[in-house]
């Protein structure tokens, strides 16, 4: 389980799980890839999603902590 930067978007990335599906559901702006198999949200505006993810133990990149 993994949030990181992807240009101006950022990528979280976790095994299928029905319970975080719905948390992402939550996100303005959410995007899924199917062919990255990961949800995008906007960089901006994204640090109170950062703070939730990171409270249900995703690792968070450095470069998204700065």
């Amino acid at each position: 389980m993994i949030v990181k930067k992807h240009n101006n978007k950022i990528e979280i990335s976790f095994k299928f799980d029905r319970t975080l599906i719905s948390l992402i559901k939550t996100f303005d702006g959410r995007e899924y890839n199917p062919g990255r198999k990961s949800w995008f949200i906007p960089l901006a505006g994204s640090q109170p999603a950062i703070d939730e993810l990171a409270g249900r133990g995703f690792r968070i990149d450095e470069e998204l902590l700065k």
